[in-house]
């Protein structure tokens, strides 16, 4: 660029220095002007026998005889002198050549500048095209590293739960089972069952005491969704049966772990019950005893 500009400037420097010359040349006289003055002559007619010696008037020839110096005989006035210019080329029409082809150069250099323009700004949107891709790029590239990362997080954290729930899972199941270990066993359940009725009810000496016997067993429905959910328990029932061994009365007094699902299973099941009347052992009055219903998968 700033060598198109310094060409540009030696271009505008030469144009001044050409019209300057022309100015000059129009306020001198031309070569000619100092030509003396050519007049009209008549025919001259020479004698054959014309000596060579003899003087001839050049004013015959339309030239002035005082302009003319006798080199013999005085010497030269520089004054006398015709002074010579070099002339201004021009054209037919008059137009000076110089000016023609200084016009020419800072046409062409202002089409050169132009060119050079042109190509400039071709580059530069050509950069600024290539830059904006770049961008582009760049942001369609962090974007998909930041989409990466984000399943990554996903399917980690996903991984992370899945493996959580496995470990509660096996967790609750070990749980469970310490549990089931601890509770006592059907026998168990079945002499506790005695002991508490023993503890509870107990008939006077005078009277045969009254046997707790099953006449009708119906079984607890376990439930479906503590099946489902793997949940075992146990539910401690208070009965109270009549003098013809119906369960008058029915009520929870306690479960294991606080679990509520077993106890509707466990009412129903009880409240179906029948023992043997207590009347045939001369009980005139309720009995009530706790049973202990196991639920266990």
């Amino acid at each position: 660029m700033k060598v198109i500009l310094i060409i540009v400037f030696l271009f505008v420097i030469q144009n001044s220095y050409s019209q300057t010359d022309a100015k000059k040349h129009e306020s001198k006289p031309s070569w000619g002007s100092k030509m003396p003055t050519r007049e009209e002559t008549p025919n001259l007619k020479f004698d054959a026998d014309l000596d060579d010696e003899d003087e001839m008037d050049m004013g015959d020839f339309g030239m002035d005889r005082t302009r003319l110096l006798d080199s013999d005989d005085s010497e030269i006035n520089r004054d006398d002198l015709i002074q010579v210019e070099r002339p201004v080329i021009t054209s037919d029409d008059g137009t000076d050549q110089n000016e023609i082809k200084a016009e020419e150069k800072r046409v062409a250099a202002e089409l050169m500048l132009q060119e050079q323009e042109r190509k400039d700004n071709e580059k530069r949107i050509a950069d600024e095209q290539l830059v904006e891709q770049q961008r582009k790029a760049e942001e369609e590239k962090i974007a998909a590293e930041q989409l990466a990362e984000k399943q990554r997080t996903v399917k980690e954290k996903n991984v992370a739960d899945k493996q959580l729930k496995e470990k509660q899972r096996k967790e609750e199941e070990r749980r469970v089972v310490e549990k089931i270990k601890q509770e006592p066993t059907q026998e168990e359940v079945l002499s506790q069952q005695d002991q508490l009725a023993e503890v509870v009810v107990k008939a006077p000496a005078q009277i045969q005491p009254y046997v707790w016997k099953k006449i009708k067993n119906v079984l607890p429905v376990y439930p479906t969704k503590a099946a489902r959910e793997k949940k075992e328990g146990w539910v401690e029932v208070n009965i109270t049966i009549d003098v013809t061994g119906n369960v008058a009365n029915a009520e929870v007094s306690r479960s294991s772990r606080n679990y509520r699902i077993f106890n509707n299973a466990a009412l129903k099941a009880v409240r179906k019950w029948k023992y043997e009347p207590p009347s045939d052992y001369g009980v005139n009055n309720q009995l009530s005893k706790v049973v202990r219903i196991v639920f266990k998968l």
